[in-house]
């Protein structure tokens, strides 16, 4: 597969899971559930929230990414992919296997992890990306 057509399907695969996170999230906009049945609406939110969140919140830097990356060399791709392939599922791992507990001072190491490590992502990346762009411009 050639390097644009990994990047084009990176974001198509990325716009998927980010209507299917917002979907399963309000699932009366696709007419699972009726605007005012509460509890169809919580069992959508409650059985899917934890699974989608943390892939919506990946989606996110992965599509703005992808985006970039159809505009820069080949060779800045491929660096790019040698990091999210190992940060991202090590990512999601530890969401997943975060302690769920928390209170109002300490909030829980999951939801910490859900918005800490996809913005990481996104500003390593961006770094990996400026500094891999500007040594083949040099070149």
């Amino acid at each position: 597969m050639s390097y644009k057509k990994k990047i084009y399907s990176t974001i198509a695969f990325s716009v998927f899971i980010i209507l299917l996170s917002l979907a399963l999230g309000s699932p009366e906009i696709l007419g699972l559930c009726e605007k005012d049945d509460i509890g169809c609406l919580h069992k959508y939110i409650d059985r899917y929230n934890p699974i989608f969140v943390p892939l919506f919140v990946f989606s996110v830097p992965i599509f703005i990414i992808s985006f970039l990356l159809l505009f820069l060399r080949e060779q800045v791709f491929y660096a790019w992919k040698k990091f999210a392939v190992i940060y991202v599922p090590i990512s999601i791992i530890l969401i997943f296997t975060a302690s769920p507990s928390g209170d109002l001072l300490f909030p829980s190491l999951k939801e910490m992890f859900i918005f800490a490590l996809p913005v990481t992502f996104l500003i390593t990346s961006l770094a990996i990306i400026t500094v891999k762009s500007l040594k083949l411009r040099k070149k």
